[in-house]
């Protein structure tokens, strides 16, 4: 954004600024061999007329009272800040479109198959029946059937996947893209608060490109660092969540948006314990509150699940508000009740949970993997309840001091039995864990399966090299910071646990270690 606030203004039909005007890869989809496949056509876009227009800056402005709440300043100044990007160069592009095509295409062909839970079979295919060339049903991909197309008529939506595909090349040892991510980056944070300006002049309904290079430089973020910036982007998009004009028109892109940050918030509270993220208010508590049981394929579990991990957080954080000297009070006894109740009701909801697919997509194979790893997270939550609820109460009520001074549960024989039985209901499941994640490819949607297995769950070197070795793995794929971070803390706590310097309470075990992880 240059020091005068221009805007660009579009064209009401063509929507393309000029700014922008770069040759676009379109996608279409087409059958052939029987197979759904996505092809590059090289056509350009459709000729530009643009103009600029200067908004009045000050307090006295007629365009003030357009403002948002968020304070869009403040929010990308933190995401300079934070990116550590340079000052994009135009001529740079001028040498760089066939590089540039080739970075879209891989985004297409490569990420974008990898963001949804179901794996590619052994012999490279996706397992997607083949399907219509139009009135392809999104939730199949948002990534590929709702952003790519977007990319194809927003410009900076386009930038932002180069961003994101030139950032992973360069993860993944290719150090020549480094800088054109970094170029990329720069330019559409200095274009996005144009845009967002350009929309509340307007007062356009249609926020879709915003939401999407919102959306766009969060997953960046996750990808390569997993620190504060992403939280940065997850706060302002909450904030954009409270503007009436975006919750009024949730089109399937706005959907996508919120499930997206919904799913990393709670996912990554999981691990957290610092006070960062901005409160909720009530549409965004009734966000996480869906007791939908159908299976997103992004999250690869439905968003009731998601609600009911939420809830064993709250729970958690109610317990852990307590130290040994409240154990008798009043307040906490009245506490305890009501959190074992919640307890007991939320560990009912998961044993009758079904979750199911909606998608008629998608061939046996991926359809039995898919409801595999829904599985699989229904059951980790089990463990995840116990972390949060049953090793908290035996913490508080069923714990000893050693010599050291340090706190240790009492021994499980001299526990009350039903917690005997739920200790040795944990030992089952990671059992159970085990074989059904054997049976699987590698796949990032099972990062928060190994990291709660991994330190409520293992018990022999065994397993922890068998949680190990699929973090390895992981990490080989995509070189994501979030996967690099999971196998830390859990080789962390290891260590402390082998050097009797930690007790089984799931806030000492992790706090310190993961404050900015992504899970999801």
């Amino acid at each position: 954004m240059n020091g005068d606030n221009n805007l660009v203004i579009q064209n009401p039909e063509l929507h393309i600024p000029t700014e922008f005007n770069q040759p676009i890869p379109y996608v279409k989809i087409e059958n052939e061999d029987n197979n759904a496949q996505l092809l590059l056509s090289s056509t350009p876009p459709i000729p530009i007329i643009n103009s600029n227009t200067s908004i009045p800056a000050g307090p006295n402005s007629t365009f003030s009272n357009l403002e948002f709440v968020i304070n869009y300043d403040e929010y990308f100044s933190k995401t300079f800040t934070n990116n550590n990007v340079n000052i994009f160069n135009p001529e740079f592009y001028q040498n760089n479109f066939k590089l540039e095509s080739e970075v879209f295409n891989y985004f297409v062909d490569t990420i974008c198959p990898g963001c949804i839970c179901y794996p590619r079979r052994a012999d490279g295919r996706s397992g997607l029946l083949p399907v219509p060339s139009i009135g392809v049903n999104p939730d199949l991909n948002p990534y590929l059937y709702l952003v790519v197309p977007l990319a194809q008529v927003s410009p900076i939506v386009y930038k932002a996947l180069v961003a994101v595909a030139s950032k992973q090349l360069s993860l993944l040892g290719n150090t020549k893209f480094e800088y054109l991510a970094r170029n990329y980056t720069s330019e559409i944070l200095q274009k996005l608060p144009m845009l967002i300006k350009e929309k509340q002049l307007s007062r356009s309904s249609d926020w879709d490109e915003v939401l999407a290079t919102v959306l766009m430089l969060c997953f960046t973020d996750i990808s390569s660092s997993c620190g504060n910036s992403w939280l940065i982007h997850l706060n302002g998009a909450k904030e954009f969540l409270k503007d009436s004009t975006i919750r009024s028109n949730l089109t399937p892109v706005a959907k996508f948006f919120i499930r997206y940050f919904i799913a990393h918030e709670v996912m990554g509270e999981t691990a957290w314990f610092q006070n960062k993220i901005i409160e909720d208010d009530d549409y965004l508590k009734g966000l996480k509150s869906d007791t939908n049981e159908q299976i997103d394929l992004i999250i690869g579990a439905s968003p009731h699940l998601l609600s009911i991990i939420n809830q064993i957080s709250r729970l958690g954080e109610t317990y852990e508000s307590f130290e040994f000297n409240n154990v008798h009070d009043k307040e906490f006894l009245e506490i305890h009740k009501f959190v074992t109740q919640q307890r007991d009701k939320l560990e009912v909801q998961l044993n009758t949970m079904r979750q199911f697919l909606g998608i008629s997509e998608l061939d046996n194979h991926t359809q039995e993997s898919i409801l595999k790893i829904s599985e699989i997270k229904k059951l980790t939550t089990l463990l995840y309840l116990h972390a949060r609820v049953d090793l908290e109460y035996l913490y508080l009520n069923h714990s000893k001091i050693d010599n050291n001074g340090n706190r240790f549960m009492e021994e499980p024989s001299k526990l009350p039995k039903k917690y005997m039985e739920r200790i040795k209901g944990v030992k089952e499941i990671t059992k159970q864990l085990m074989i059904m994640i054997k049976s699987l490819p590698v796949s990032m949607s099972l990062l928060w399966p190994l990291f709660v297995m991994g330190i409520v769950g293992v018990e022999n070197d065994e397993q922890r090299w068998f949680v190990l070795s699929r973090l390895i793995e992981m990490e080989k794929i995509r070189e994501l910071a979030s996967v690099k971070i999971t196998r830390r803390v859990v080789e962390s706590v290891w260590k402390e646990k082998d050097l009797n310097c930690l007790n089984n309470r799931w806030k000492d075990m992790i706090k310190g270690k993961a404050n900015t992880i992504s899970l999801a």
